[in-house]
């Protein structure tokens, strides 16, 4: 969280791909990064606290991102950070934002970012 802290105190925003969850939050929990940094992979709610909901965005990269853009998966996944074949579980739940927030994150903070 210190770096989030500190980018909100230089006036920068962030940008996260939350999709990660949904895709591999299995494989980075069980293969890759371990159940702890998993649980911190994109802190969605720690950078609204820190940097503001209306200065961080949410998106989706190919080809880190299989398919068509999503974008009511996208924010799906920010409220619920759960896997696609596992909803039940979440990775990180203390990092889940509300609808709204989710919402802001892939309208109005990319329009922030682009200066809109």
């Amino acid at each position: 969280e210190s770096q989030l802290k500190e980018i909100g105190e230089l006036g920068l925003t962030g940008s996260f791909m939350v999709q990660h969850l949904y895709f591999y939050g299995h494989a980075l929990e069980d293969q890759m990064v371990g159940p702890e940094r998993t649980a911190r992979w994109t802190p969605l709610a720690a950078a609204v606290k820190h940097i503001g909901e209306d200065k961080i965005s949410i998106h989706q990269d190919h080809p880190a991102f299989p398919g068509p853009p999503q974008p009511f998966a996208n924010i799906k996944t920010a409220v619920t950070r759960s896997h696609r074949h596992y909803p039940h579980k979440v990775f990180g739940k203390e990092h889940c934002i509300p609808i709204e927030q989710a919402i802001k994150a892939y309208t109005i903070g990319p329009a922030y970012q682009l200066f809109k």
